[in-house]
């Protein structure tokens, strides 16, 4: 007869020698009881053991542990004897410092592989609060919940979070966000969406410059340059507002004029009546042929913002007036000099002030 977790031979009535039995008997409590092994990956007995000493060997077992693979290999008495393992069995390896357990056909770590799991069900949670915990949402993703919903989430290309705020706290004097680039055309920067669609984004953007871009088509609407020699505002409108309303509107209105032909362009764009108008400013951006120069007004004086322009394309005019009253809506007129135009093309640029009334 065997005791049925270890196996141990059982004394029988009247038995000779009682103590051959006995002892092997202690032989498999010494190996078994708080089980420590020297390590767990060789596949040949050591060249020198020492008593007592205790190994689980590798596939492919040789030398005298061959075919004792996952067993406990124990030098008793100057030779190996092998007790086999049970399914649950714990063993510390001293060579990793590791508690491993017997799977029923091989050993792992303690705390090894896991399911899964889910937010609602994390792999590894707390005893007291289930919901809470890590698990593998899918491949090469880690995802962490707490009260059974993500929270966050890490894959191999971002960190996800799930959390209405995000929140850097240090019990010091300094709590410091670092976004870091690896070169000056890389960019280092934070976005703003709605449902996932770009609304704005701030940071250095394919450049040293600190830039803010808005809209889906990542439209530049204001530029500090990085040596701070300039600072450009890419908006149509700049508005200064009071409290109730009132407020001076700064605005800008470009219009590109093309296919030029005839004695006069006019464009659809206009300086609203009771506005301030500051000027008009111009670029060719197609040469223009036919005319040999050409003036640029408002329809009732040719050259109130500039006379006698030259036709190649890159040439600019900058129409600087007043600033004058405008009591009417005014649109810019371009008139030739010399002879029609036959083709061109011209960007205006109106630019002008508007004295907003409060609202209340």
């Amino acid at each position: 007869m065997t005791t049925p977790n270890f196996s141990i031979t059982e004394l029988a009535a009247s038995q000779a020698q009682k103590y051959v039995t006995v002892n092997e008997a202690l032989r498999v409590v010494d190996t078994a009881m708080n089980l420590v092994v020297i390590r767990s990956d060789n596949t040949a007995p050591p060249g020198s053991p020492s008593e007592g000493d205790k190994y689980i060997p590798l596939a492919t077992a040789t030398g005298a542990w061959v075919g004792q693979e996952n067993n406990i290999a124990a030098f008793i008495n100057s030779e190996w004897i092998f007790f086999t393992p049970a399914e649950g069995w714990r063993c510390y390896d001293q060579n990793t410092n590791e508690l491993m357990i017997y799977s029923g056909s091989a050993w792992g770590t303690a705390f090894g592989s896991a399911g899964n799991g889910s937010a609602a069900a994390p792999a590894y949670s707390f005893a007291s609060d289930p919901d809470t915990g890590m698990y593998r949402n899918a491949a090469n993703e880690l995802g962490f919940s707490t009260g059974g919903s993500e929270r966050l989430k890490i894959t191999n290309s971002q960190i996800t979070s799930s959390t209405g705020d995000f929140l850097l706290n240090n019990a010091g004097s300094n709590s410091q966000l670092t976004v870091n680039k690896n070169a000056t055309g890389d960019n280092a920067l934070v976005n703003f969406q709605t449902a996932f669609t770009h609304e704005a984004s701030i940071g250095l953007q394919g450049n040293d410059d600190f830039t803010i871009k808005v809209g889906s088509g990542f439209s530049i609407a204001h530029v500090i340059q990085n040596d701070l020699s300039a600072t450009d505002i890419y908006t149509p409108e700049l508005n200064l507002n009071e409290a109730n309303g009132g407020a001076l509107r700064l605005r800008v209105i470009e219009e590109e004029l093309t296919g030029l032909t005839g004695a006069t362009a006019t464009t659809t764009a206009a300086f609203p009546n009771q506005s301030i108008i500051l000027g008009v400013s111009l670029r060719v951006t197609t040469t223009i042929t036919g005319a040999t120069t050409f003036d640029c007004g408002d329809g009732t004086t040719a050259g109130r913002f500039g006379g006698s322009i030259g036709l190649t394309a890159g040439t600019t005019n900058q129409g600087t007036i007043g600033p004058s009253g405008n009591y009417g809506s005014t649109t810019v007129t371009l008139t030739a000099n010399g002879a029609n135009f036959t083709a061109g093309a011209v960007r205006v640029c109106l630019i002008y002030l508007e004295l907003i009334a409060p609202t209340s």
